[in-house]
């Protein structure tokens, strides 16, 4: 059975390995979220967070459908949405921001983000990496709905009301067409009376 002056005794040795490596007790990090659920044509927030013991910088990607994060930005082929950093020390602890964000396509896209050593004034962003983060996105379509009807049966020769309801998550026209009965034969061409945005 080991004594208690032998349990003891180990503790100055743990105090001396966390004074030789205090990098082994906490490692940089990053994460990122969005809000609300992407929607093509609407603006969302990207939020991103880092944590960090030394001046770091961030970098965030966009990938396409199918187009997985690379090792450091340098190497990626995303389209970059966070801003770029100038003469700047970088950031150090726990820190944060968020970047506006508006899909124009629909699809599973791939956001990249990395924490990244200041490399200089010639390369201000190309240093190493110390952390990355990916997180997929599913932008859909907006949502739209529209119903048309009438409030009173037409008459002839007179004019009448059409009840037009829609809505839409994203800005939007719509055009309401209006045309007379055909004639036997002829061709059905409709003709345009009203747009609006939505």
């Amino acid at each position: 059975m080991r004594s208690p002056t032998n349990r003891l005794s180990l503790l100055p040795l743990v105090a001396l390995v966390a004074l030789i490596c205090p990098s082994a007790a906490a490692a940089d990090s990053i994460s990122m979220s969005i809000a609300p659920a992407p929607v093509k044509s609407v603006t969302s927030e990207v939020s991103w967070s880092a944590e960090s013991e030394e001046g770091r910088f961030e970098v965030v990607y966009l990938n396409n459908p199918g187009v997985p994060c690379a090792a450091n930005p340098q190497a990626d082929n995303g389209s970059r949405i966070s801003e770029q950093h100038g003469l700047e020390a970088g950031s150090t602890g726990s820190y944060g921001g968020s970047i506006n964000f508006t899909p124009t396509t629909t699809g599973e896209y791939e956001l990249c983000g990395w924490l990244v050593i200041p490399a200089g004034l010639l390369d201000l962003e190309g240093g190493p990496v110390t952390a990355s983060s990916s997180r997929p996105i599913n932008v859909r379509a907006p949502v739209i709905h529209l119903s048309l009807s009438l409030p009173q049966r037409p008459v002839a020769r007179r004019g009448f009301t059409v009840d037009l309801v829609a809505s839409s998550e994203a800005l939007r026209e719509f055009v309401v067409e209006g045309s007379p009965p055909p004639l036997a034969g002829a061709p059905w061409t409709p003709r345009p009376n009203r747009s609006r945005r939505a």
